[in-house]
């Protein structure tokens, strides 16, 4: 995309205002300052050389508009590893996107923030901006997921925590916690699928009213908004809602790749455009700072597979680092879990297995159905290169023990009935510690 200069705009659309007076800085914001102000991209004219050039004497019309979240980028000075600097003095260079407009946080009046701007869906049959490759014009994203992506993957075993309480969150399920409870939340064998942690404080939180929490979940499609935002709205009950200072709260994105089905890059834009949305709902109780973003083609090797398949967080620092979780701390019911995935009822909600109520070391599983079906046996007959084709969507990315999982979970459910599990009715959760 190519931008016109701002000046050449002044005369013609007077509401319109430069955010930055700079002639290599393009970009235009409604001059209103309420927050239903979108921000202008303007469609390169018929004769541009350079900036600065003389313009051709004709010109499109502006029809592109981005709207504005409140999902801020963090700053230097909350996080020494992020090289990015806030604008600082320097207002000669515009060295963001041009969807990126600084602003003030909410939490401090001193201190200048950015908020993310995410390109509109074309709207006159052009071709859609792909998310992915515009979050890789935004320095502190990139900066921030190879930072992450550097670190070595910790392998979370019984050797290697030392005892420490780990709570593993699976496909299709959402935990809660606090540092009483557990000492890491994680989740891995995510290949297109994203899994998103929160992480929130309160000002109150010294006074003792409420204590840091943290949520994971494991997204494997486009969907759960009412998911997310009862996740989200967990963390306002946690800390009160008549809290007399705001929510301050960090959020991390992991997963995806470029796959060619373009799965991966569904899920990035429906939980990013969400987020954004309940950023701007929830401006006034919550301050929310997107500070890792590892998605889609910012999470591939170059070669077509993802660099990161899980995400652990430290629940009483936040530290967040990529992570492989072994079968020794994976539990409990691993198993039972993983059938979920095989049941014939449609998933519509992510399955609540941890909460910040629930007792030491234990989770919860909510009672589904499932049942053999007519090809199970002859699923279980194949040799691993012809299963992993039928049982994956993404087979050339998977990890080499996929098919011995979806052997032992196919065997489990042919052994077992619902029944045994939550009750005749089915309607019993099962209760199991870690």
């Amino acid at each position: 995309i190519k931008l016109r200069p701002a000046s050449q705009f002044i005369s013609e659309y007077p509401i319109m205002r430069p955010i930055q007076t700079s002639g290599s800085c393009s970009t235009l914001v409604d001059a209103s300052e309420n927050d239903s102000s979108k921000l202008l991209v303007v469609p390169p004219p018929t004769s541009l050389e350079c900036i600065g050039s003389t313009v051709g004497s004709t010109l499109e019309q502006p029809k592109e508009f981005v709207e504005r979240t409140h999902l801020y980028l963090p700053s230097q000075e909350e996080d020494d590893d992020l090289f990015y600097d806030d604008y600082s003095d320097d207002e000669d260079e515009c060295r963001d996107s041009p969807w990126m407009q600084k602003s003030l946080s909410s939490g401090s009046t001193s201190q200048q923030r950015q908020r993310l701007q995410l390109p509109a869906y074309a709207s006159d049959g052009g071709e859609d901006i792909p998310l992915d490759k515009y979050l890789r014009t935004i320095p502190s994203v990139i900066e921030r997921a190879e930072e992450l992506q550097a670190q070595p993957v910790r392998v979370l075993s019984d050797k290697t925590t030392q005892g420490s309480r780990i709570l593993n969150i699976c496909q299709g399920e959402i935990g809660h916690a606090t540092s009483k409870q557990t000492d890491v939340i994680v989740s891995d064998r995510a290949t297109t699928c994203h899994i998103v942690a929160l992480r929130s404080t309160s000002g109150d939180d010294a006074a003792g009213s409420s204590e840091p929490l943290v949520s994971l979940c494991h997204i494997d499609k486009a969907e759960y908004e009412e998911c997310i935002r009862n996740m989200i709205q967990t963390h306002k009950d946690h800390h009160g809602e008549l809290s007399l200072d705001a929510i301050d709260m960090d959020i991390h994105l992991v997963g995806g790749y470029d796959d060619g089905e373009g799965t991966s890059l569904a899920i990035t834009e429906h939980l990013l455009r969400l987020l954004g949305q309940i950023s701007t709902e929830e401006k006034d109780d919550i301050t929310m700072t997107l500070r890792t973003c590892a998605v889609s083609s910012l999470n591939d090797t170059g070669f077509g597979a993802p660099i990161g398949l899980g995400l652990g967080m430290d629940t009483a620092s936040g530290a967040v680092y990529l992570a492989s979780v072994d079968d020794t701390v994976a539990g409990p019911a691993p198993t039972l879990r993983a059938a979920r995935l095989w049941s014939t009822a449609p998933r519509t909600k992510l399955s609540v297995v941890h909460t910040q109520f629930s007792h030491d070391n234990t989770i919860s599983i909510e009672p589904f159905k499932f049942s053999t079906f007519k090809t199970l046996d002859a699923i279980l007959s194949l040799p691993d290169h012809i299963m992993l084709q039928y049982t994956s969507t993404n087979p050339d990315v998977e990890e080499d023990d996929f098919c011995h999982r979806v052997r032992t979970t196919l065997r489990y459910i042919r052994a077992y009935q619902p029944e045994d599990i939550f009750g005749p009715e089915i309607n019993q959760p099962a209760q199991y510690s870690y």
